[in-house]
């Protein structure tokens, strides 16, 4: 099914862009790796915690990828964006605290289940490493490199 693309991006945000089918396996794989690791270590409740933990950094990690390509467009994005990034610290800060407080989540298993998804994708393959992406020219932007001849003053010394 071929992706099309909205005005405001370009070619070169679409064509690197992660499927949304590999973020929900990676963020599955860390639930349930995260879940069997914190309750063999910790019982339930950790596991719990540690799961509660990568969801709450999934939903972080996508407010990010809003808030960044709202402020990054192709047509020069909107300094509005700027204003949502201390409302999503608030936010996270605040649910954190909330979770924490009414004794659904453990603090450090929250905190290391919050970190496991984007310290975990640092494994994944990047779009240059996958089979048949394309990096570099391409029909859409072809860029050949320019070959200058030595300076008359280089080529006299």
């Amino acid at each position: 099914m071929p992706r099309t693309m909205t005005p405001s991006r370009n070619a070169s945000e679409t064509e690197y862009e992660p499927s949304w089918r590999r973020l929900a396996l990676h963020l599955a794989v860390v639930i349930v790796v995260g879940s069997a690791l914190g309750a063999v270590l910790g019982g339930h409740a950790v596991a719990r915690s540690a799961a509660i933990g990568a969801l709450l950094g999934a939903v972080n990690l996508l407010a990010m990828r809003r808030i960044t390509r709202g402020l990054t467009r192709a047509d020069g994005g909107s300094a509005v964006w700027a204003l949502a990034l201390p409302v999503k610290l608030l936010t996270l800060v605040g649910s954190a605290y909330a979770l924490v407080v009414s004794e659904l989540a453990l603090p450090f298993p929250l905190a290391l289940g919050f970190a496991a998804l984007p310290l975990s994708s640092v494994f994944l393959p990047r779009p240059s490493s996958v089979r048949g992406a394309m990096v570099g020219p391409t029909a859409s932007s072809p860029v050949t490199p320019v070959l200058r001849e030595p300076l008359e003053s280089s080529r006299r010394a």
